[in-house]
């Protein structure tokens, strides 16, 4: 479940930042990573783990980081599973653990979050531990855990709002049932169940002051969700959507809710209300998923399996449903290993989303900046550039970078004087950008720039100037621009050849790139009837190159229609559409098509969500 290329953007922050310790140039107190705000603060490092994690890279290269991610989440599923009482069967706390980890397996990338995901499962440990038997020496280990934590991660706060919701419920509890008459009792009592707690909890918040930010380490879980333009610009600050609901999440969501209600029945306070909680943020922001996750995995063997009857665990526990489960979770996770398109399974880095090989080009021409790039770029290229160039942008956002400048940002493309005197102030030399619907020639028009490069990740334009020169006669793509596909359409015999031209280059450089087959594909569908063949081998190929890439279904269901394979047009156009419900186009090709069938209702309907109306 956890073995899936590298996909996260701010893995590579961590990674480089880890090299600047591991080089002794320490990690740095300003943003000396960007040359746009090179003397603002950086705020918030978590400089450990990510030490730990360039040492892993050194040893073991990317395929030792993903071996590590793994090893730490068997950790952490391990604490889960001795977590569960004693009277849970085995089967009952794998399956629990299994949904658990199919619901929290996006979250499984290589960031500090796994040692947030650790560390909670052993205060739940430590704490339902302290529970059953009322020993503290498990609640003593909490504060050293806590020194650990609060250096590595900003979600130490986790751990204060564990131990101390414990606290409240203990405390109470003591109170309901007379158990503290006067103050001096808590003091000279030794069995006083809810002294240690307390000492324990003091000790917590002491030791999360041992850190280089002191009392302001506090404040920074709460400056992010402050700042309103994270909720637009980072996904996982999202709300969960219908498609979690109706999925595993929601049958997740469904069993805690069972849970809870039987915990508040049974007076299961602690696990009852954690679980709550954290399903309530889960609800609000994808991001808390994982947590929900580990709170589910610890309480819900408990909540779900207390107080039934014999005959029930008897059954659940008997071999032949030991059997069943296994087969069950094979088949399940090698299904979810497999067809899940944001993780796919690997050893290495995802290069339809990191710029590996744009980064080469730009090394192996010796091109030098100052680079402007996208933001989701900007990690990757400091990884591999810093500290012979600078980003322009990255995604620690308010960390590193100021307010007003982020905003900025979000609509500078929109704003011609914004961006016109942006390239004044910075005098940019190359330009790196990620894949967006903003047309490339209305930032960097071809009298002014070149398009030197592109690929399944990344677009590179160089400035047109002496410099440059060079690299420009030898790599330039005169026509075809990667984003404006309608273009090639064209029915004119040289400019149709023009654009071949750049694309049989293109293909020639990247055969395994879906957007280059795409592209050829696209251009023989309009072509005429004697090319269709041909557009159907390269979309043919786009589609096994990239799944989930809407455009090349619709397409080559276009041209199935062409061929006179109406059904088999629908099934691919359907097949866009459940990938990406907004591509309109998708509905003008099924009204066509339906048409040809003679089915005059469906293709009207899908005329109207063509027209939008």
């Amino acid at each position: 479940m956890a073995i899936y290329k590298i996909v996260t953007v701010d893995f590579w922050i961590h990674l480089a930042s880890g090299r600047e310790l591991f080089l002794s140039r320490g990690l740095p107190k300003v943003n000396t990573f960007s040359y746009t705000f090179p003397d603002y603060p950086w705020q918030y490092v978590v400089g450990p783990f990510q030490l730990l994690l360039y040492l892993v890279y050194l040893v073991g290269g990317f395929p030792g980081i993903i071996v590590f991610k793994a090893l730490l989440l068997c950790l952490t599923f391990y604490c889960l599973w001795r977590i569960a009482p004693d009277e849970t069967s085995a089967n009952t706390r794998f399956l629990i653990l299994f949904l658990c980890a199919i619901v929290m397996r996006e979250r499984f990338s290589v960031r500090p979050q796994l040692i947030f995901f650790l560390f909670s499962a052993c205060y739940y440990y430590a704490l339902f531990r302290y529970q059953q038997d009322g020993k503290p020496k498990h609640l003593y280990l909490l504060i050293p855990l806590q020194l650990l934590w609060v250096n590595i991660h900003g979600s130490f706060i986790i751990g204060i709002f564990l131990l101390g919701l414990f606290c409240l419920i203990i405390t109470t509890r003591a109170i309901m049932e007379d158990y503290l008459p006067r103050l001096a009792f808590l003091i000279r009592d030794k069995a006083c169940p809810i002294k240690i707690p307390w000492l324990v909890f003091l000790g917590l918040l002491l030791a999360s002051l041992l850190n280089p930010q002191g009392y302001q380490v506090f404040l920074h879980p709460f400056e992010m969700s402050s700042q309103q333009i994270a909720l637009i610009t980072v996904a996982e600050r999202q709300p969960v959507g219908a498609d979690r609901l109706f999925g595993y999440y929601g049958v997740l969501l469904a069993l805690s809710c069972l849970g809870l209600l039987r915990g508040l029945f049974r007076r299961q306070w602690f696990a009852s209300l954690s679980l709550a909680v954290f399903a309530l943020l889960s609800l609000g922001a994808i991001r808390f998923i994982g947590i929900f996750g580990v709170a589910a995995a610890a309480a819900l063997p408990g909540l779900l399996t207390a107080g039934l009857p014999g005959n029930i665990t008897n059954y659940v526990s008997k071999r032949r449903f030991s059997v069943i489960l296994a087969i069950i979770a094979i088949i399940t996770g090698t299904y979810i290993c497999t067809t899940d398109l944001n993780t796919p399974f690997g050893w290495g880095v995802n290069q339809l989303t990191t710029p590996v090989s744009a980064v080469d080009f730009l090394e192996q021409n010796k091109v030098s900046g100052p680079i402007y790039n996208d933001i989701d770029l900007g990690d990757y290229l400091i990884w591999r550039l810093y500290p012979k160039e600078r980003v322009f942008i990255d995604g620690r956002r308010f960390a590193a970078y100021p307010k007003d400048f982020y905003e900025k940002m979000e609509f500078l493309h929109s704003a011609t004087p914004a961006w016109a005197a942006l390239m004044r102030k910075y005098d940019f030399n190359i330009a790196v950008l990620a894949y967006s619907p903003i047309g490339y020639l209305e930032l960097f028009p071809r009298r002014d720039w070149a398009l030197v490069y592109w690929d399944d990740a990344a677009v590179i334009f160089l400035r047109r100037n002496q410099a440059n020169s060079q690299v420009i006669a030898q790599n330039e793509f005169k026509n075809f621009t990667p984003n404006r596909f309608s273009d090639l359409k064209t029915t004119h015999p040289a400019l149709r050849e023009s654009y071949l031209a750049d694309l049989r280059r293109a293909r020639d450089q990247h055969p395994e790139s879906y957007r280059v087959n795409f592209a050829l594909g696209y251009l023989y569908s309009w072509q005429g009837p004697q090319m269709l063949s041909l557009a159907e081998t390269y979309l043919k190929r786009a589609i096994s190159l990239c799944p989930p890439f809407a455009p090349a279904y619709a397409q080559l269901g276009l041209v199935y229609r062409n061929l006179g394979k109406p059904k088999e047009a629908i099934r691919l156009l359907r097949q866009s559409l459940r990938i990406s419900p907004d591509f309109r186009i998708a509905h003008f090709y099924l009204s066509t098509t339906y048409d040809i069938l003679g089915d005059r209702k469906k293709a009207a309907q899908h005329m109207k969500m063509y027209n939008g109306t």
